[in-house]
């Protein structure tokens, strides 16, 4: 449970405005109010209980507070005028009951306020603590008790919810006085003193030097006249204060301790000396272009970039991310409620929802949980309400500190705060949360009821993201931590860790500027790595690392020494089981890597396989612990066997990757030895085919750290060897595997110096741009599923090879499209501090008018981005609902004229997220039957838009179906219900309906809204399944055929990969010309980038099985490969 103060000495830090209302608490519980309580009502000062009063309708409760003011008036207590200094110092000494009613028989204005308000508490009292400038006071209220806080029609009451119990704006609390809502009075007046200073009118002359219950009252308005400070509801500021300090306490005692004790920080909080704040990239939410008829028009092409046409909406400072998107809620698609972090590992996600969370407590911006996704293991993840059962019991059963079970006080606080839209969850790490489809997990929980008022800030590694974005990027604004600049931030970093005017800082700086370090200067813009240096660094390190594997060797090798005081006995562990601990460890980090229950939090019991006894002194597990390799972080979660059971985590996801390359000891482990162009399966078992680790995501990083390990370790034979094979892989099932493999290979060059390196980066251009035809003359152009890849392949790769090969490219390339292409990403490539620079300096962008702009398009390639930025901010409209959005509501009844009345309901449809005003009104509209199709599409359109989970606008939605058979009305309909999105089944009956539709369009959103309801029956699924078939196949218009895959991805999460891959992959042939037939070469491209995704999310073996379920035929893309292999890199 939270400390309590010393009774002798309360101390109230000025800063914590909440703060004062733990004293009301600690008062009300304390001996001497409960003493003076039970003396007042033996000589008949008090009643035994308010309850009558409370019952009386007219005044009952201000008797009651009159009561109260009289029996504390007999009391004979001095009022201490002098003590009270609201403005001097950072802390107020608050006197406790027993010094105000027993020891002293004196308080100031604040020390009567706080227990005139705990004497209140006792008697279900509903009381206010005011203070004015250099003064503080009371109000009660006299409608409601203190047992009807949560009542939402207590008057004021919203308003304190809002500012976390707090109320600091005057003319509101006078009108809840003036109203009669709350009795406000000068709680001095009971106390005994010759005059009040503070006021020289004669009415309030004090008789004896008390004040009478009137004149206190009156006296109380006057005193509202000041200069209001703060108005606390005692019991909302009470549990919000609680809520604050517990969120502080879980933070501390689970992400910053972790920190802390972390070597890579220094023995530093990352956060209060070595953080540096992270650029940050809000990205579309697929982050992808949509195709159309002009496939690859330059305009729609630009080389992976933050490209302001279809992939990147703006780039963030620190700053403008806090003050923007998480103080005033300005995201476009959840208005700051929903927000996705994702970066590559190591990139400072977690430190920035580390900051984040501290920044929501400083702001006091609302109530920070941290969940470690990573944490919450096992069967709670199979049960519907996984994440609510982790909040409230394991979360706060160790806030409570209570072992066994949370206090059920507690966990009806906590259900009434998740209401509060003060709540934000953290949710760290969903990359490390072990099961299939981690992402669609969240989404099932977040649409849950108890969820809908939390904010929501999740982070995930790219990767991840990349492969199951479609769950969550409707409801999510997404951004991508950008990595340090060089030499700015990555400077400021090693600054910081070793102290400015630092010689060893300035030395490594230096080191780093060599000419030679193109390679490691961009290695260490990443957060992790530089941690990492500098930790080498600082241990006088003489040379530099090459390699991301060389970082990580060189940390195990200094890791031993990570005290500063060398002669630690504690620390020096023999050479001998240094070795052998390596090891075991690098075992226990690949296998659990390669499971599928769990990879990164691991129980004690799985280690002691690995590490023997942890409590044995001298064990490997000892040592493991003692050394910090591994950090206890718990227990299990409600729900899992075994609670008693400890879990560990190595101190860092990317540092448990390179243990496990380190065990790595040849590539059968990474994929079949014998594969030749089938899958591999078990001589002993011939029913199970071996692992291809090549293909699963989780397992990249630790291939990578494999290929940079020293040819000392690992000969370099053996590399060029699994390089080789990457290259020439044979599937047995078209090419989808080969690309997935030469991809691969592509990013392992970069750590790799391998004799292939050229020919693997001529292909992946090839792939990313076309090739020219050698008969045709022709240049051939790849589809986009596979082009996209490829060129975010190339990012992966050797730098400078891939800018000498596209400068080569851009010689011979015909193509003008093309050759624009290639020279964007030339630029990307060459100039890239440059961008850095442009960035730096795009506030004064505002400024630039359109013709600037024409003339700063010819001075460079680079800064088309922010002229695009610029184009967009100029064409924007700053509209307010609040202004004309509530003279649309009122006044639709005016506009007659058809093009005025369509423009106000688009104005509402854009701005009116989350406002219900808006949608009563398009409801309203709908109802005065306007029998007018183009007003019916608009209002389906804007109730899709802003009726987000909102029955009414599910139901109109429904009825335009029976008012209208027109459709294009038909067609916004299923859009609108798709951008929705519920699970009453009456929604999703009208969705299998429209699947009937003869309009491609409007059945296309039918099925695509059915997809991305949620959990619902299988049926519904199947049904939309068959008709996206039935689309691909026999879709006659082009802009509808082309969004067909992008559908396909939500239906495709429900475990339709293989008959998807069954039926389409007859679709695949050769006999498709793009010249003399487009639209069936286009209808080819869609069936392919359906399969293509399904490659991306299956097991080679399992698309293996599916592709032969059917009689093969032979790809298109296996004659590609053809020309590219025996053409081009001859």
């Amino acid at each position: 449970m939270l400390p309590r103060e010393d009774a002798m000495q309360w101390f109230w830090d000025k800063k914590d405005d909440l703060g004062l209302a733990r004293f009301v608490i600690y008062s009300k519980d304390s001996e001497a109010v409960k003493t003076f309580i039970e003396k007042a009502v033996k000589s008949s000062h008090l009643p035994k209980s308010g309850y009558d009063l409370h019952q009386d309708p007219n005044d009952g409760r201000k008797q009651l507070v009159e009561k109260i003011y009289h029996a504390l008036r007999h009391n004979q207590v001095e009022y201490d005028l002098n003590e009270f200094h609201e403005l001097s110092g950072d802390r107020q000494l608050i006197r406790t009951p027993e010094e105000i009613l027993d020891t002293q028989g004196k308080g100031t204005c604040l020390d009567l306020a706080i227990l005139f308000c705990a004497i209140c508490w006792y008697y279900d009292l509903l009381s206010i603590l005011i203070l004015v400038e250099g003064h503080a006071l009371v109000a009660v209220s006299l409608t409601h008790s203190l047992r009807d806080w949560e009542n939402e029609e207590r008057r004021g009451q919203q308003l304190f919810w809002e500012g976390l119990g707090r109320l600091t704006d005057t003319r509101e609390l006078q009108k809840m006085v003036k109203r009669e809502d709350y009795l406000a009075f000068e709680c001095t007046g009971f106390a005994k003193s010759e005059t009040l200073s503070e006021c020289e009118d004669e009415k309030f002359q004090r008789e004896d030097g008390f004040l009478s219950f009137d004149q206190a009252v009156e006296l109380g308005c006057k005193q509202l006249e000041r200069r209001l400070k703060f108005a606390l509801d005692i019991h909302i500021a009470y549990n919000f204060w609680w809520s604050k300090v517990v969120c502080q306490n879980r933070l501390e005692a689970e992400p910053i301790k972790r920190l802390i004790n972390n070597p890579l920080t220094n023995g530093e909080n990352p956060l209060l000396k070595l953080y540096v704040s992270l650029g940050l990239i809000e990205r579309k939410p697929d982050a992808q272009r949509r195709p159309s008829e002009n496939d690859f028009s330059p305009e729609g092409s630009l080389f992976n970039q933050p490209d302001y046409q279809y992939e990147v909406v703006r780039e963030y400072k620190h700053k403008e991310f806090f003050e923007e998107v998480l103080k005033h809620k300005s995201s476009s698609r959840s208005q700051g409620k929903r927000l996705a972090i994702v970066g590559d590992p190591g990139g400072g996600k977690t430190t920035l929802l580390q900051r984040i969370a501290y920044w929501i407590l400083e702001e006091e911006q609302g109530l920070p949980i941290w969940v470690p996704l990573g944490s919450v293991e096992g069967t709670d993840k199979a049960n519907e309400g996984w994440l609510y059962r982790y909040l409230s019991e394991t979360w706060l059963k160790n806030v409570a500190g209570e072992p066994e079970k949370t206090p059920i006080e507690w966990q009806q606080t906590f259900a009434e705060l998740l209401k509060s839209g003060q709540v934000w969850l953290l949710l760290d790490g969903a990359d490390e949360m072990a099961l299939k489809s981690p992402l669609t997990r969240v989404k099932e929980q977040l649409a849950k009821g108890w969820a809908e008022s939390v904010r929501v800030v999740l982070s995930c590694r790219l990767n991840l993201w990349e492969v199951e974005k479609e769950a969550l990027w409707e409801k999510f604004d997404i951004y991508r931590t950008l990595d340090f600049s060089y030499p700015d931030q990555v400077h400021q970093f090693i600054n910081n860790w070793f102290g400015e005017d630092n010689p060893k800082a300035k030395g490594l700086q230096d080191k780093l500027a060599e000419e030679n370090r193109k390679r490691l200067q961009d290695l260490v813009k990443n957060p992790l790595r530089l941690a990492l240096l500098c930790r080498i660094w600082k241990k006088g390190l003489g040379t530099l690392p090459d390699t991301k594997a060389d970082f990580y060797r060189l940390l195990v090798e200094n890791h031993y020494k990570w005290k500063d005081d060398s002669t630690n006995e504690e620390f020096a562990i023999p050479e001998d089981r240094k070795k052998e601990l390596n090891r075991a460890l690098g075992q226990l980090a690949r296998d659990a890597i390669d499971r599928e229950d769990f990879r990164f939090r691991l129980r004690e019991s799985y280690i002691r396989k690995y590490l023997q006894e942890p409590n044995e002194k001298f064990s490997l597990f000892w040592w493991a612990l003692k050394l910090g390799w591994l950090l206890n972080v718990g227990f299990p979660t409600e729900g899992e066997t075994n609670l008693g059971e400890k879990v560990y985590a190595f101190f860092h996801p990317t540092f448990q990757e390179y243990l496990a390359s380190t065990v790595v000891d040849n590539y059968d482990f990474l994929w079949p030895i014998e594969h030749r162009k089938i899958p591999v399966k078990y001589k002993n078992n011939p029913e199970i085919y071996k692992r291809y680790r090549i293909f699963v995501p989780q397992c990249k990083e630790v291939i990578l750290l494999w290929l940079g390990r020293p040819k000392e370790e690992l000969p370099d034979k053996q590399k060029e060897r699994f390089i080789q094979a990457l290259v020439q892989f044979k599937s047995g099932c078209g090419d989808f595997y080969w690309y997935r493999s030469i991809f691969l290979a592509a990013a392992g060059i970069a750590e790799f110096d391998c004799s292939r390196s050229d020919e693997i980066v001529a292909s992946i251009i090839a792939l990313s741009f076309g090739f020219l035809h050698e008969k045709k003359q022709e240049w051939m152009q790849i589809p986009d599923c596979i082009e996209r890849v490829a060129r975010s392949a190339l990012k992966e790769s050797d730098r400078q090879r891939v800018y000498d090969w596209l400068v080569d490219l851009q010689n011979i390339c015909q193509d003008g499209n093309t050759n624009f292409i290639v020279a964007m990403t030339i630029a990307n490539v060459d100039l890239e501090e440059m961008t850095k620079e442009i960035s730096d300096n795009s506030n004064s962008i505002n400024d630039i008018t359109e013709d600037e702009i024409s003339d700063m398009v010819r001075l460079s390639i680079q800064t088309l981005r922010v002229c695009q930025n610029k184009i967009n901010l100029l064409s924007e409209t700053n509209s307010d609902l609040n202004e004309r959005g509530q003279f649309s509501i009122k006044n639709f009844h005016i506009y007659q004229n058809e093009i005025y009345l369509l423009d106000e309901i688009e104005f509402l449809g854009k701005h009116g997220n989350g406002y219900s005003e808006a949608i009563n009104a398009l409801i309203e509209l709908l109802d005065n039957n306007w029998q007018n199709q183009s007003i019916y599409r608009e209002i389906a359109l804007s109730l899709g838009r802003i009726g987000i989970e909102n029955p009414k606008a599910v139901n109109a939605l429904i009825r335009i179906l029976d008012l209208t058979q027109d459709e294009e009305t038909r067609q916004n309909v299923a859009f609108g219900l798709g951008k929705i999105s519920t699970e009453s089944q009456k929604y999703i009956d009208t969705l299998i309906k429209l699947l009937d539709s003869k309009d491609e369009e409007t059945r296309l959103n039918a099925a695509s809204s059915l997809a991305r309801i949620g959990t619902i029956d299988p049926e519904a699924i199947n049904k939309s399944a068959d008709t996206l078939i039935d689309l691909l196949y026999s879709c006659q218009r082009l802009e509808t055929l082309m969004q067909v895959p992008y559908s396909w991805e939500a239906v495709l999460s429900y475990n339709l990969l293989q008959k998807t891959v069954i039926k389409l992959k007859r679709y695949l042939n050769d006999e498709v010309d793009k010249n003399n037939d487009r639209f069936h070469f286009d209808r080819f491209k869609a069936c392919y980038q359906v399969i293509w995704y399904c490659a991306q999310n299956m097991t080679y073996p399992d698309f293996y099985k599916a592709w032969h379920s059917q009689p093969k035929h032979r790809s298109w893309f296996q004659w590609l490969w053809h020309r590219i292999s025996t053409k081009l890199l001859n």
